[in-house]
């Protein structure tokens, strides 16, 4: 997800849709199909596209220069995970944990259907039930699980970002801070600490319920 942002929205990138899927590159070879061949994405890396991570745009940009030309997405991405050591986490292992783990629900839906039906939830919630959830959303390794939505295609990131009452280019410009902790979210609205644990408490105890009821029928 941050590696699409960073290509559809960096004016040095870009990323456009080639014979077998999506490509990318240097925004120069915009809609080229010749793409870079032999390259071994690995070798390729520089240390500034290892250090880079807080900062995917600049690493990308130096990654390209050392590739010479425009590379299958999907590609850039396995590489970029694993230079970054990034692994990928059962979508359901979060979002139970959210759900209050009630008995079953991992059995009974699919992890994309229980996206589904928990994003749709918290769509409901009042405005600062919903931010201090999501504000603080971790997945099972205490990273931000905010992009779980958007890689299973249940919310897109202007989805999230709306539902913060943000623009996605505020949203972009915290991303890589997520998941905020306590202090963080109480400066974000002038509240207390302990105002927004209740904030988050009332959300999942909510989201509880609601999931038992669609469970139910």
């Amino acid at each position: 997800m941050r590696l699409r942002y960073a290509l559809t929205h960096d004016p040095r990138l870009a990323m456009w849709q080639g014979v077998r899927g999506a490509l990318c590159g240097l925004a120069m070879w915009s809609e080229s199909m010749q793409l870079a061949a032999g390259i071994d994405l690995h070798r390729a890396a520089t240390q500034r596209v290892v250090m880079n991570q807080d900062r995917p745009a600049d690493a990308l940009v130096e990654l390209f220069r050392q590739t010479a030309g425009p590379l299958p997405f999907r590609a850039l991405v396995d590489a970029v995970a694993a230079l970054w050591n990034i692994e990928e986490n059962p979508a359901d292992r979060s979002l139970a944990a959210l759900a209050g783990q009630h008995d079953g629900v991992t059995e009974t839906l699919r992890a994309r259907e229980l996206m589904r039906a928990v994003w749709e939830e918290i769509a409901l919630l009042p405005a600062r039930q919903r931010a201090a959830l999501l504000l603080n959303l971790r997945d099972g390794q205490g990273r931000n699980a905010l992009m779980l939505f958007a890689l299973t295609n249940v919310a897109t990131f202007s989805d999230i970002a709306e539902a913060l009452g943000l623009v996605p280019e505020a949203l972009a410009e915290v991303w890589n801070d997520l998941p905020f902790d306590d202090l963080r979210v109480a400066e974000w609205f002038g509240i207390t600490r302990q105002q927004v644990i209740n904030l988050r408490k009332s959300a999942r105890e909510r989201l509880g319920r609601r999931l038992k009821m669609r469970e139910r029928t």
